[in-house]
């Protein structure tokens, strides 16, 4: 969350307000409307069966489950921190850095707090979906389920035409819900 508010602060002092301008073209080849499917939805998906391949079936994957469960027993078993780290940092900055780009082509402007509500969103997805705070433990799956959960919460809101104010309490609500639903089940592991 620190460094979040760091890049905040720095992302306000490039751009204070929404500007800029995105060519349409790189909407239309985005989102055209001759698609069933947008294409940053297809990549989604394709994506994220790679990486429930890549988790489940890799080396890869069991060491960054391995480490998260227990670094130094992971260490002691030859799983290399700094690469896991690494690797999943990275991973992590290049699918963010993605997403804002698309963000970005999809309303045709820059604006440095446009994905800002999405943090909650992404956290209450993973808790939902039985990932543990502290690490080695949880799936993509039940990531998955979750957070088509919670855009359905979302669409539900806006098909109903109510306030947006009610949408955050609700979206808020599930989150503690979520962790208190996480909290107990630790309780009931000790």
């Amino acid at each position: 969350l620190a460094t979040a508010a760091v890049v905040k602060g720095i992302t306000l002092l490039v751009l204070p307000s929404p500007g800029g301008e995105v060519d349409y073209a790189l909407y239309d080849i985005l989102f055209g409307s001759e698609r069933l499917l947008a294409l940053p939805l297809l990549l989604a998906i394709l994506t994220y069966a790679i990486f429930v391949l890549a988790m489940g079936w890799t080396r890869f994957g069991r060491s960054i489950y391995a480490f998260g469960s227990d670094p130094r027993a992971a260490f002691s078993n030859g799983v290399s921190s700094w690469k896991i780290d690494l690797s999943v940092y990275g991973l992590s900055g290049f699918f963010a850095a993605a997403a804002g780009i698309v963000l970005s082509i999809r309303i045709l402007s820059g604006d440095p707090l446009i994905g800002e509500s999405y943090t909650l969103d992404a956290v209450s997805a993973a808790i939902l979906g039985g990932v543990a705070l502290q690490g080695g433990r949880g799936n993509l799956i039940g990531v998955f389920f979750a957070a088509v959960s919670l855009v359905l919460v979302n669409n539900m809101f806006n098909l109903l035409d109510l306030n947006t104010n009610l949408q955050d309490i609700a979206k808020g609500l599930i989150f503690v819900l979520a962790l208190v639903f996480f909290m107990r089940g630790k309780a009931g592991e000790a």
